[in-house]
């Protein structure tokens, strides 16, 4: 079994997929029926436009068929192995026992699997699903500043899943992030640094974040505290390719200027290759794709919290709500707010962040933004 990953000449009624998941058997034969699933639920659809979202469905696929090859080559058909078990149960324990994945790890691949046999069964390559539904009470999420049931609602669920328990968003305070930005010493990592806690961005986006879009200050008499800026899935990663408006502060684009006419025209140089990404790092190339590199410098600061760009994203999200709900004559819904600049599809999903306000009270929590840029300013001499 083998999972391989589409170059450009792959092609579906002649538009090219790169980065398609491709499952192929010890024969190298292609696995027709998960081939079929994987275009339904990641092209088809029009709802899984991600490349990494592709690799995780492929992933999880050829996790599960992988298992079963190596256990006497079971038949991903037979549903049942024996009269207490099914093929799922078997799967769902060897995750957890031998290879110790995460309770969240196991549902999340457990999810697709499922979608996989739902195919299979409206294809009718096979007559039952390897598992029954169950009703479970699920939480309402907290709509903002309304009191909900804590009854709950129910919903059907395979009965293979296991009890999930929300991961829990970690967020930095504002003494956290000035500790974390001043031991940040390289510039390129300070101001990617910046506008992952100043604006909300993810790993991908700021990796892959267009010199174009830095302005001069002299250019904007008419803005007051922030520049909007048009992210535009042609020009940079965007998750699920949407556009959307973020909001940088003033202070913040003015440094992202000076870096642009000073540090990172030298880095260019150095390289000799002109860049369309704003971030270079020390050879002139852009950052790796997905930020994995950000990851690994930043936890060797050795600070007593762990930092890596979605906590960033997080902490940008949770004081932003803390703020807005302050100021009462602000004009905006504070919710809507920070979820049209972090382009979450569902305002559900934006609403976890109430629950984490508490994590980032402190004395210092006065005009958030202002305060990084005061402080980043403060710092740059040294």
């Amino acid at each position: 079994m083998e999972l391989l990953f589409a170059s450009d000449e792959f092609e579906i009624h002649g538009v090219s997929y790169p980065g398609f998941p491709l499952i192929f058997d010890r024969h190298m034969d292609l696995v027709c029926e998960a081939f079929d699933f994987l275009v339904k639920y990641c092209i088809k659809r029009g709802r899984v436009q991600s490349a990494h979202s592709w690799k995780a469905y492929g992933q999880s696929i050829y996790d599960f068929l992988s298992f079963l090859e190596v256990n006497n080559e079971w038949d991903w058909r037979n549903t049942n192995l024996n009269r207490d078990d099914t093929i799922l149960v078997s799967y769902r324990d060897w995750s957890l026992g031998t290879l110790g994945l995460k309770p969240s790890t196991v549902n999340f691949r457990l999810r697709i699997i499922n979608a996989f046999y739902r195919h299979a069964l409206l294809k009718r390559w096979i007559s039952s699903l390897p598992y029954q539904l169950e009703r479970v009470v699920v939480k309402q999420a907290k709509g903002f500043l309304v009191h909900t049931s804590s009854k709950g609602n129910s919903m059907l669920s395979p009965d293979v899943m296991l009890k999930s328990h929300g991961a829990r968003i970690r967020v930095l305070n504002l003494v956290q992030i000035k500790q974390f930005l001043s031991a940040v010493k390289n510039p390129t990592q300070k101001l990617i640094a910046r506008l992952a806690v100043q604006a909300g961005l993810r790993k991908d986006e700021l990796v892959t974040f267009p010199v174009k879009y830095i302005r001069s200050p002299r250019s904007l008499t008419d803005v007051s505290s922030h520049i909007s800026v048009e992210l535009n899935p042609a020009d940079m990663h965007t998750k699920g390719s949407k556009a959307r408006t973020i909001h940088v502060p003033l202070g913040l684009m003015a440094d992202l200027w000076e870096y642009v006419l000073h540090e990172r025209n030298k880095l260019e140089k150095q390289s000799g290759v002109k860049q369309a990404q704003l971030f270079l790092n020390r050879f002139g190339h852009p950052y790796a794709h997905g930020g994995l590199s950000l990851n690994k410098l930043w936890n060797n600061l050795e600070l007593p919290f762990k930092v890596f760009p979605h906590i960033l994203r997080h902490s940008y999200a949770t004081h932003t709500l803390s703020e807005l709900r302050k100021k009462k004559d602000c004009g905006v819904d504070p919710l809507m707010y920070v979820r049209n600049r972090l382009g979450h599809s569902s305002i559900l999903t934006t609403q976890k962040y109430l629950h984490f306000l508490d994590d980032i009270d402190d004395d210092l929590m006065n005009d958030f933004q202002a305060e990084i840029d005061r402080f980043s300013m403060g710092s740059a001499d040294e």
